[in-house]
């Protein structure tokens, strides 16, 4: 038997449901897959994987406990939320390509994070950065350095995110996808990939 998934096919390929998914185990992972956004009973699952009822019902209670904080700061990607964060990400990148540091600064909220994957390859913040100031000045610093940007669209992870195009210079990303959580019409996460190796698999327009 199936039962009603928690979570949606767009969600749970959405960069912030796959992030929240590293907090848990890997057989928590496994199974909050399965029972709630593939809609396996408990009873199913543990007969898949081979588990007791017991031993099943207390990994996915685990899971959803480790998973409220998401559940709580998260709306599902639906259209309307899809077009919410458009209109967000158009005002960031207006400001972005604009160097206009004190608007972009006033795009985000006051808690935001922003994360860089360059792999190594280029010129980027290692691991988190937080607070508005400072991820709106490595912004505008990384548009300056790089620009002017040109900037494409794509859904990717079933959400609209930006593709990025700017001079080719050593050590200086050239193609890049931004992605970006709104709450409340502010930027709250940016996610930054630069990596060429992860960009592979994503059509660029041509400049």
């Amino acid at each position: 038997a199936i039962a009603g998934p928690r979570y949606d096919f767009v969600e749970s390929v959405s960069t912030a449901f796959l992030l929240a998914l590293e907090t848990l185990d890997s057989r928590e992972r496994i199974l909050l897959i399965m029972c709630d956004a593939l809609g396996f009973t408990v009873q199913d699952a543990a007969a898949a994987l081979q588990l007791t009822s017991a031993t099943t019902k207390a990994a996915v209670q685990s899971a959803r406990r480790k998973m409220q904080r998401y559940d709580c700061a998260h709306a599902p990607p639906t259209t309307n939320v899809q077009a919410s964060v458009a209109a967000v990400r158009h005002e960031f990148l207006s400001h972005l390509q604009g160097y206009n540091l004190p608007a972009l600064e006033k795009t985000f909220a006051s808690d935001a994070r922003a994360v860089f994957d360059s792999g190594g390859e280029f010129v980027a913040p290692a691991g988190t950065v937080f607070g508005c100031e400072t991820i709106a000045r490595l912004l505008a610093r990384f548009a300056e350095r790089c620009g002017p940007l040109n900037f494409s669209f794509r859904m990717v992870s079933c959400r609209p995110a930006a593709l990025g195009h700017a001079k080719a210079r050593p050590r200086w990303a050239s193609r890049f996808v931004l992605a970006i959580e709104v709450s409340d019409g502010l930027v709250a996460r940016v996610y930054a990939v630069l990596a060429t190796a992860k960009l592979t698999a994503i059509r660029f327009d041509p400049l």
